[in-house]
């Protein structure tokens, strides 16, 4: 199975109301402080104490929760989901959901990571998103495709990203054989990051 990027969704007519809302991720809100997203965690999941854990990105300024999962649907095996605390504020801003496999997967696994993506892309497509406002299957670096990005009526997003399973390459052809993991993420953003592959009010429509 190889997935071909192409370009922008084609933009689906709906009123503010009706679109869908980028609140957060299963239980955990964003504004939410570290203690109610733990809460939130606990309620949505089965998971142990020594499966949840924290540390601090100095880098970014950011108060990061972990949460190790030994499996979590449509994804492939183990997840990390991680909530991301601005420090200034001590509210949840980001989640991002990461599935991995080992350092050489077979064929048939990074197959599934491809078939796994393709499933949460359907699901976001049929939601209704601001006009111009989601892309699909586009080429996001050496062998890593921007599966689906959306952005909501308050500029909130959600992204699917994919690396190191099977594409095609120019004119349908089968691009490099994937190396390394096998990779899917899925990305709820309270506000869209800077260097977001869609910007808040112009994406061009188009079809997948």
């Amino acid at each position: 199975m190889a997935i071909t990027p192409t370009g922008p969704a084609a933009a689906q007519a709906a009123t503010a109301a009706s679109m869908h809302q980028v609140d957060g991720f299963r239980s955990a809100r964003f504004g939410m402080s570290l203690q109610q997203v733990r809460k939130a965690i606990a309620q949505d999941f089965n998971a142990g104490a020594d499966a949840v854990s924290e540390m601090d990105n100095a880098a970014e300024g950011t108060r990061v929760v972990l949460v190790k999962l030994n499996a979590l649907e449509p994804g492939p095996g183990p997840a990390v989901v991680s909530y991301i605390f601005a420090n200034a504020t001590q509210q949840l801003r980001h989640v991002n959901v990461v599935w991995q496999s080992g350092p050489a997967p077979s064929e048939a696994q990074r197959n599934q990571y491809a078939v796994a993506g393709i499933q949460l892309t359907r699901y976001f497509r049929e939601l209704n998103w601001k006009p111009e406002g989601s892309v699909v299957a586009v080429a996001n670096g050496p062998g890593s495709i921007l599966l689906f990005a959306g952005i909501d009526p308050k500029n909130a997003m959600v992204e699917v990203v994919a690396s190191g399973i099977p594409l095609s390459g120019a004119n349908g052809q089968p691009a490099a054989a994937p190396t390394g993991p096998a990779q899917l993420r899925v990305s709820y953003a309270s506000t869209v990051p800077a260097q977001a592959a869609i910007a808040p009010n112009a994406v061009p429509p188009g079809a997948f």
